[in-house]
């Protein structure tokens, strides 16, 4: 049974995404309004800015650097006010967008820019010295001129060039890209994600992969508005009228989640992002008070703190409309303490990198309790045994494969790991478990894939272990996501056998072995990897007779030692 979307699908246009945002945004913004403001450094980007920064982006990469069409470039920094410029204008140049994680260290870095062939990186100067390491160590292949510093002030030398010399007012050929073919392969962005197991893979997302996003969630929000107000159900709430155009950036723009909505889908639609770089949730709850933020974008742990902050009555938040959720499950238990406390709108989706973001919305708009809520117009779902691949249907529990225009060109330079995932009917397999109910709603139960999502961002438990067993001390190791309530997330525990036994003989030698192996891999990792769950020492890793990890019983292990507790 193939499931369709319960909004008529939509016309996708033929356009490139510059071209499309940059236009779309001026039906929406006045040209000299706010399009980025940093809450920290005051600086902002008008729309007008944004546009003119990206056009002479691409004028000098094209001109000063002779990046050409199909080239890579690469953008490793914190939110910016001049991201969305950046990315636009490496786009308009014809390239490629390689948006790297800011949490990245050296070699994760080095492998990333080696494995995307990437020509030239932007850097904010808090990632300088990572880059400048990498490029000491022998690391990082690319030339020092390559490395373009995006603020005025750093400490690079004379090797790095600085954005103001690489921004030109010379004339050059935008891509110009005027039919569907051509749009859905072109390659705009290059997103790192670890797909369902191994490496990081390099998500390949085209210009019509965008776009679709865009235009499918407009029309999904512009059906249920009218719905709503047939039925009668429109609820003042979420569907008051005046456009939402005050939003707060918390999301990593790298992260596809953010890139989607923080920066393609807000330029097109006019909305101003206060980016709020350093977090905290009183500075996150001041920062809506003082700016009269209308949504927030967010992770479920981030809501979590906003149900369960103490004093939240203290704080004015009577400008705030919607508040959505993303990038993992938000437990109804949280949406129900949240609209309880604030008079919101609780927005929530589903999707992945390999989806260009969300392919399911749940408003208040036929609202079920742990539903992710409708199909987007234009998507359409299968529901698979996992054991036999035959189609389930209504309520019928099984992996969810989709297919639709926002499905990824596929995996950089891995042909056999695009198959596996996209079969040949072009539907994706997204590894999750879950049903479609009789009424449409898309639940998520379960996943196939072992990742580990610690707020949002994706851990491979493999490159964990590998990195364990490089430790003296260490035969062999497991590792398993474990709920963490505080953080309203899920955290990586590693199970590791020691090569001597002496050295867990006493809780103090366990407790001291378990930190030094902690430190181990947060020496090696990005911060969001670290063993937050912690480390056991146990006598054996559960291993089946072909050598893979018994991860079920490695859960069933710490579920017995420990209980729900953590």
């Amino acid at each position: 049974m193939i499931f369709k979307s319960i909004v008529p699908a939509v016309d996708i246009p033929g356009l490139d995404l510059p071209r499309f945002v940059l236009g779309e945004a001026k039906k929406a913004a006045p040209p000299d309004s706010i399009a980025y403001h940093d809450l920290g450094t005051k600086e902002s980007v008008s729309f007008h800015d944004l546009e003119d920064i990206s056009h002479r982006v691409a004028s000098g990469l094209v001109n000063n650097l002779g990046i050409k069409r199909g080239d890579v470039v690469a953008i490793f920094a914190s939110n910016h006010v001049l991201y969305a410029s950046l990315f636009l204008g490496i786009l308009s140049a014809g390239a490629a967008c390689c948006t790297l994680s800011n949490t990245l260290r050296e070699s994760e870095l080095a492998y990333q820019v080696a494995d995307s062939s990437a020509k030239a990186v932007f850097v904010d100067a808090a990632h300088l010295p990572i880059v400048r390491l990498a490029l000491e160590q022998g690391m990082l292949k690319i030339p020092a001129g390559h490395v373009l510093a995006i603020d005025g002030d750093f400490c690079g030398g004379k090797q790095f060039t600085r954005l103001s010399q690489v921004l030109s007012e010379q004339p050059y050929q935008p891509l110009w890209i005027d039919s569907k073919w051509e749009s859905a392969r072109t390659l705009a962005a290059i997103i790192y994600s670890s797909g369902t197991t191994g490496v990081p893979k390099g998500v390949m997302l085209s210009h019509r992969n965008f776009i679709a996003n865009m235009v499918m969630q407009r029309a999904a929000l512009v059906y249920v508005d009218s719905q709503s107000q047939l039925e009668g159900t429109a609820d003042s709430l979420e569907y008051p009228g005046a456009p939402i155009l005050r939003s707060l950036a918390v999301l990593p723009f790298s992260h596809i989640y953010g890139l989607v909505v923080l920066i393609t889908n807000s330029v097109a639609t006019g909305k101003s992002q206060y980016i709020l770089s350093s977090y905290s949730i009183d500075r996150l709850l001041a920062a809506i008070q003082e700016h009269k933020i209308e949504a927030v974008f967010a992770v479920p742990s981030i809501i979590s703190q906003i149900a369960k902050h103490k004093k939240l009555d203290t704080y004015d938040l009577s400008s705030l409309r919607v508040i959505a959720s993303g990038a993992s499950h938000l437990p109804s238990s949280v949406h129900d303490k949240v609209t309880t406390r604030l008079p919101v709108a609780i927005g929530s989706g589903y999707g992945m990198s390999e989806t260009s973001s969300g392919v399911t919305l749940m408003t208040r708009y036929r609202f079920v309790s742990g539903s992710v809520g409708f199909l987007f117009p234009g998507v359409e779902a299968k529901i698979i045994d996992p054991q036999t691949s035959q189609c389930l249907g209504y309520g019928q529990e099984g992996e969810i494969c989709v297919r639709g225009d926002m499905v990824m060109m596929g995996y950089l330079n891995r042909v056999e790991e695009t198959r596996q995932m996209i079969d040949g009917d072009g539907f994706l397999h997204t590894g999750d478990i879950g049903y479609i109910s009789e009424s449409n709603h898309v639940f998520i139960t379960d996943r196939l894939k072992e990742l580990i999502k610690y707020k949002g961002l994706q851990i491979p438990p493999s490159e964990l272990e590998e990195i364990l067993t490089e430790h003296p001390l260490v035969i062999d190791a497991g590792v398993i996501g474990v709920d963490d309530h505080e953080r309203g997330t899920e955290v990586p525990k590693a199970f590791v056998t020691l090569s001597d036994p002496r050295k867990g003989s006493s809780k103090a030698l366990r407790a001291r072995v378990a930190g030094e192996l902690a430190e181990w891999v947060a020496s090696r990792v990005a911060p969001h990897k670290r063993l937050r769950g912690g480390v056991e020492i146990v006598s054996a890793i559960a291993r089946n007779q072909t050598g893979k990890i018994l991860r079920a019983e490695l859960r069933a292990k710490h579920q017995a030692l420990h209980g729900s507790k953590l």
